[in-house]
């Protein structure tokens, strides 16, 4: 990675690159940030932007809209309680309980400080170990896909405790749900009653809208348009958390940035697992767990540490094995194609440290 650093850094310092970097990035933290859209739509939309482009511009551009579209789905989650994206859906659990008790601003900067420390050290992680971790990817078969699968839908009943049940049945209900269209593998319809509008199977955008959206508009329409609470300005300097609460949670840091990393480079997996999946972890680990749920703080950092370290782990299939770990790698995949670039060692370097 050394030999490529003057490269990556004359590529960053060009005042156009800098320039193309922060709009990329804001661009993707508005779309993000709106339940329905998120970076991988942004990513589709802008892509034609860049066939003009040359290779390293379009680099910066796309994967900047990428990691803003990522970090910035925290930000409905905690304010409307409506995740922006999957790889957010965790975070609402805490995120918003403490927006509705006047802690909206340090519930963001936890988001905002959680979502840059999970996309940074994985894309380093990412540039130095690739190829290793690729080699561990690549040796994954269907029974290990099948045991974090099982394990996930464990995760779920684990944080249902006291009403295991309803977890359980909740479970049952998506993998209904995700078994609707076509299925992989003999290409059979299933669940579509001969209706075309079913055969591409249930959109993830559409189903969160569905259970966060409406439920969340119908559940504050009956409660009636009472005071909104008083938000602590006094608590809040800088960014609103000290030194001292970040390092109180580097256990969790720590442990979630690995789920994160470890499920992102796992193709197929992504963010909208690890998030489901570290929350689940810090809650399990937890001295008082049934704090979880009613803003915890704890909640807010398992989920955006996990979910943006995902970022990094499934760049690593993409770059080292030409393998898309999301859809949103499958359309970069795509677009940096077009510009002459194939997916080797060499770009996951490239890619990992502008993204950093």
């Amino acid at each position: 990675m050394i030999e490529f650093m003057p490269y990556i850094i004359s590529q960053i310092a060009q005042p156009f690159h800098l320039i193309l970097l922060f709009a990329a990035t804001v661009i993707g933290l508005v779309f993000g940030a709106i339940p329905g859209l998120s970076g991988t739509l942004a990513v589709m939309l802008f892509m034609p932007l860049t066939y003009s482009m040359q290779a390293g511009p379009a680099v910066i551009f796309l994967i900047a809209l990428w990691v803003g579209g990522c970090s910035g789905s925290f930000i409905g989650s905690v304010l409307l309680g409506i995740p922006g994206s999957a790889s957010s859906v965790a975070t609402c659990w805490d995120g918003y309980p403490m927006a509705q008790s006047g802690k909206a601003g340090k519930a963001l900067a936890i988001g905002m400080v959680a979502s840059f420390v999970g996309t940074f050290f994985s894309a380093f992680f990412a540039a130095l170990l690739s190829q290793k971790i690729a080699d561990v990817a690549f040796a994954m078969g269907p029974w290990e896909y099948f045991s974090l699968c099982f394990v996930a839908i464990t995760m779920v009943l684990a944080i249902s405790k006291g009403n295991m049940f309803k977890g359980l049945a909740s479970a049952a209900i998506g993998l209904l749900f995700s078994s609707v269209g076509f299925s992989p593998i003999d290409a059979e319809a299933r669940f579509v009653f001969d209706n075309m509008y079913l055969m591409s199977g249930l959109g993830m955008t559409v189903v969160l809208i569905g259970i966060f959206g409406v439920a969340r508009i119908v559940e504050e329409y009956g409660k009636g348009f009472g005071a909104l609470p008083e938000v602590d300005t006094k608590s809040i300097k800088g960014l609103g958390i000290t030194i001292a609460e970040i390092a109180a949670q580097g256990i969790n840091i720590i442990r979630s940035f690995l789920i994160g990393l470890g499920i992102g480079f796992l193709p197929g997996m992504g963010a909208g697992l690890s998030n489901l999946v570290a929350y689940s972890s810090a809650k399990n680990a937890s001295k008082t767990p049934e704090q979880f749920g009613h803003g915890c703080p704890d909640g807010i950092w398992a989920s955006e540490v996990s979910n943006n370290a995902a970022i990094g782990g499934s760049m690593i299939p993409m770059a080292a094995l030409g393998i898309p770990g999301d859809s949103t790698t499958a359309l970069l995949i795509g677009a940096l194609t077009i510009h002459g670039l194939e997916m080797g060692l060499w770009y996951l370097k490239t890619a990992a440290m502008w993204c950093i």
